[in-house]
Formats: C-alpha cells, structure tokens, sequence
C-alpha cells in the first residue's frame, strides 16, 4: 500500500514539473457547471459515442474480472505459493507495454478500427482458453492471463480514439464519461463473478469469454455506423 502510495505520488509531481499542456494557449477554455452539463447531456445522447463507451467497458472490464480472480485462483486452483502472481501480473504488464507500443507501430499500416477488431479477436480467443486448457496448469494460466493483458494494447488506444473523434474541442468531458462507464460496468462485474458462486477458472473464464464476446460485437457495431456514415459522406460529396 505505501508502495502505490509513494509511486503515485512521484507520478503526480512528475505530471506536475516535467509534462507540458499538450492543449495551444488558443483553444483552451473554462467552461462553466451549466455547459459542462450540455457537454454529458449531449455526450450520452450521441449513440455513436455510447456504443464505443460499452464497447471500452466490456474490454476493460475482461481485465478487471480476471486480475481480480487471480490472486485467489492462483493458490486454490493451483496450489502454488500466492506471490507467483506477482510474477504473472508483471508479465502482464509488460505485454501491454509492449502490445500498445506494437498497435502505435502497426497504425501506419492498418486503420484503428482493424487493430482494434484484432484486440478483440485475441481477447476472445484468451476467453475460450481459460475455460478450455486454464484448470490444465498454473503456466497455462500464466500464459492466458498474460495474453488476455496483452490484447489491451490494441483495445483502449483504438476504442478511445474513435470515440473522441468528433469531441476533439470537448475531449476532456468525453474522456470523464468514457472513464465512468469503463470502471462503473468494471465494478459491478468484478463481484459479480464472485456472487456466482465459487470462483474456479472455467467460471472466471465463462465472465471472460461473455465480456469479450459483447465488446467484440461493440466493436463491429461502431466500425459499421462508421462505414455507413463515410460513405453517406462521400455521396453527399459526390
């Protein structure tokens, strides 16, 4: 705990000293209670906007549901030592580092809207794999809980941008509500899994799969209205 505690603590005044306003002098403003209220009112009317926002919390929240589970699956279903997780959750955190500096590699190559369907490709199949080959070992959880981590890389970046595309002058009050709906759905269905019953793989891994599948087809959902729209664009243009 004084861990995190010091560590955040560094963070904030490094945020404070060292990191510049990424926001020109010309277009910042100081909106008032009553406007940032249209902004929410606005932001939750645009359907677009939503689809994104539960398409980011089902991912986030397959994270959530796992990292949550571990530290009591790892010595019950495995019976090893509890600080192998630490092990695994570093190795977790590393994967993301690496998958979103690969997804920062690949957008020049592939559009936001592709290397996020692939991220959710990955996190379904890490899905099937817990509940299928997980209860097998301890390392093939490893590899599962590593994998499903490393697919994150390629969700949050992706989903994010695409839905502040059109906030890019409002993008502090979308991201406030992108966040309240990724940890609100997160923290109902972190407990959820415990409520359920006893927590075993097969079930951690069953909320997994569930999680993915419904911010997969998000995904597929936004990418559509986005496809319709270019092209009722371009005929307009046209």
């Amino acid at each position: 705990f004084f861990i995190q505690v010091g560590l955040g603590v560094a963070i904030l005044i490094v945020t404070v000293l060292r990191l510049p306003e990424t926001l020109s002098p010309a277009k910042r403003r100081a909106p008032s209670a009553r406007l940032q209220g249209f902004t929410v009112l606005h932001l939750l009317r645009d359907k677009r906007f939503i689809v994104y926002a539960l398409t980011m919390a089902c991912g986030g929240s397959t994270l959530l549901v796992l990292v949550s589970a571990a530290p009591f699956l790892i010595p019950n279903e495995y019976r090893v030592p509890l600080h192998s997780f630490g092990f695994i959750f570093s190795a977790g955190a590393l994967a993301v580092m690496c998958s979103t500096l690969l997804n920062s590699k690949l957008l020049g190559r592939f559009s936001e809207r592709r290397l996020m369907i692939y991220g959710f490709a990955g996190n379904v199949t890490c899905g099937v794999a817990l509940i299928t080959v997980g209860h097998v070992s301890v390392w093939m959880f490893a590899v599962c809980f590593v994998s499903l981590i490393g697919t994150w890389g390629f969700i949050a970046a992706n989903v994010t941008a695409l839905a502040v595309r059109d906030y890019q002058r409002r993008a502090g009050s979308a991201i406030a509500v992108f966040g309240l709906f990724q940890y609100g759905v997160g923290g109902l269905t972190a407990p959820a899994v415990a409520i359920a019953g006893q927590e075993t793989v097969a079930r951690v891994g069953l909320f997994v799969l569930i999680l993915g599948v419904l911010g997969g087809l998000g995904a597929a959902l936004g990418v559509t209205r986005d496809r319709r729209q270019i092209l009722a664009e371009n005929a307009v243009a046209s």
